[in-house]
């Protein structure tokens, strides 16, 4: 577990970031005066921020703290005051959209307890109602951006990009469907909206089982979502019935095991642990193989160990001029992309029926 004890809590990015985001942190936010060394600091913890699902939360603290915002900041928390702006506009269609077609769905992966702006909406609908959820944003003036069986996107102008999930399956294993959605919804006020969202147990369950196949790491965003939640009277327990129902109750316990462990090095051993945390292939796949009766040839083993380590590789080189320099060419990205897309579909993950 990459980890440093002798950064200062000054001028290490995850320690400043972490007293300015997490209250219960005993860490003090940073004492700065405004001077030309604070800039550089500040750009530091904001990259780092950014990384990390939390460049709104860190833009927001800079502004209220008066450490001063350059012009380029202050763009960035322009356009992301836009972006809750389409994301209100969208919450409040797919509300509508609801009620009006009967149809069921419900907001996932949106931490409720920490400031975060997301890329996207995404929604839990069951998958009898999805052809007819899809038809419906279309009729709103939404377009089809991209349909499969790995991921289903819908976009329109002045609106959220919307990802519809009915089905979440890795390794050709279904871990959450219609049968997790029943009994698992509540109500929350997202970006002062009220819409139909996961309760705490659903969500913890999601958050975990996500960070660990979908992504393959933790953000900070993530750890500290996780949390918060684990903080919920007997959520553990909830949480732990849902995976073990679905055939997957020891991979929630390595899963949470391994939270518990990065939590202990940042809270009880002073450590400074990288975020974007890496789930490591050894880990991956000893949860793959504690999944109930998923039996694996050493052929599909070494597969899917080499496509682990092509996710490695791609999230490594999140932390280098490499990736800047993918993102800025269109071709190379599309290649990627379809590489990345590709891998997802032969080895089994699939987000929607």
């Amino acid at each position: 577990m990459p980890m440093n004890k002798e950064n200062s809590g000054e001028t290490d990015p995850f320690r400043v970031l972490l007293s300015v985001v997490d209250s219960t942190s005993e860490a003090e936010s940073p004492r700065w005066r405004l001077t030309d060394d604070i800039a550089k600091r500040t750009e530091a913890v904001l990259e780092y921020a950014e990384k990390n699902g939390l460049g709104f939360a860190f833009l927001k603290y800079m502004k209220t703290a008066g450490l001063g915002i350059n012009l380029e900041n202050t763009r960035k928390l322009e356009l992301e005051e836009q972006k809750i702006k389409a994301i209100r506009k969208t919450l409040l269609m797919l509300n509508e959209v609801s009620s009006e077609s009967d149809i069921d769905y419900v907001v996932i992966k949106i931490p409720h307890s920490i400031l975060h702006v997301p890329r996207d909406i995404d929604i839990f609908v069951p998958s009898k109602q999805r052809r007819e959820m899809m038809s419906s944003l279309e009729n709103q003036g939404m377009k089809l951006e991209h349909s499969s069986d790995v991921e289903t996107s819908l976009k329109g102008e002045g609106y959220a990009k919307v990802d519809i999930y009915s089905k979440i399956c890795y390794f050709n294993f279904d871990f959450l469907d219609d049968g997790f959605f029943s009994g698992s919804t509540g109500s929350q006020l997202l970006f002062d909206v009220k819409c139909p969202a996961l309760q705490a147990e659903a969500d913890l369950t999601l958050e975990l089982l996500h960070d660990l196949f979908g992504h393959r790491n933790m953000t900070l965003l993530d750890f500290l979502n996780i949390k918060s939640l684990v903080e919920h009277e007997g959520i553990i327990e909830k949480s732990r019935m849902i995976a073990e129902r679905s055939g997957w109750g020891r991979v929630f316990d390595l899963a949470l095991d391994r939270y518990s462990a990065v939590r202990r090095s940042i809270y009880d051993d002073g450590a400074s642990v990288s975020f974007p945390y890496l789930f490591d292939r050894g880990f991956i796949l000893d949860c793959v193989s504690s999944i109930d009766g998923l039996a694996l040839s050493g052929a599909q083993k070494t597969f899917i160990s080499a496509t682990l380590l092509a996710d490695e590789i791609i999230l490594k080189s999140k932390n280098s001029g490499l990736y800047d320099n993918l993102r800025a060419n269109g071709a190379a990205r599309r290649i990627a992309n379809s590489l990345a897309h590709s891998i997802r579909v032969v080895r089994g993950d699939r987000k929607v029926s």
